[in-house]
């Protein structure tokens, strides 16, 4: 599945600006901090159940928290496709609740518009959530292999974002690039029997390479 994305990632620029005088593919590693946010819990035959949820992220274990994103350029203007693997995985779990995570990604896929000034760099992005939950609810644990493509992955709802970025150069048509980012979202992740409300909101850190083509 996320290799379906990646593909996406790196066919869609033609699409969105065929004319585009430059071309770009970024790739970043990074840290993300996730805000306490509500969490609600459906069971078949059971009550549901609401909790503040606080989030670990795991940014540095694999598979690592990254972003890649790849655009094209006129003017200084761009449009852009940016995919984002994010983890999270609930700290304070309850009797009930033996595991809750998203590790395989609450992945978000971004169509960004973007603005440059010198070496800095604004966009606002939204698209989709794909989701990979791992429930284990009351003593029953998800089937991990159902949803698309029996591989466990799932749209889950939508996400946005803000996004600062500066670079500055390192080789012919290389730059480092930094970046700060702050998002939210509402997913809906499914599971065999019932359903979890995830909204999230959080903050991103991200260090990378800029390639021009």
């Amino acid at each position: 599945m996320i290799e379906l994305l990646v593909l996406t990632l790196f066919l869609s620029p033609p699409l969105l600006a065929p004319n585009a005088a430059e071309w770009i593919f970024e790739d970043h590693l990074g840290y993300a901090v996730q805000a306490p946010t509500p969490l609600t819990l459906r069971q078949n035959g059971e009550p549901d159940l609401k909790l503040t949820a606080r989030y670990d992220t795991d940014s540095f274990t694999t598979p690592p928290y990254w972003a890649m994103r790849t655009g094209a350029w006129q003017d200084g203007d761009g449009w852009e496709v940016e995919l984002i693997h994010l983890k999270v995985s609930l700290r304070n779990k309850q009797p009930e609740v033996e595991n809750f995570a998203i590790s395989h990604g609450h992945n978000m896929l971004y169509v960004n518009r973007a603005w440059a000034w010198d070496r800095c760099v604004f966009r606002v992005g939204a698209g989709p959530t794909i989701l990979h939950p791992e429930v284990k609810l009351r003593g029953l644990q998800h089937n991990e292999s159902s949803g698309f493509l029996n591989m466990g992955y799932q749209i889950g709802g939508a996400a946005a974002q803000i996004a600062g970025q500066y670079r500055t150069p390192l080789f012919h048509r290389v730059h480092l690039s930094a970046e700060f980012k702050i998002f939210a979202s509402y997913s809906v992740a499914r599971f065999d029997s019932g359903s979890a409300d995830v909204p999230l909101m959080g903050m991103q850190t991200n260090l990378g390479l800029r390639y021009r083509f």
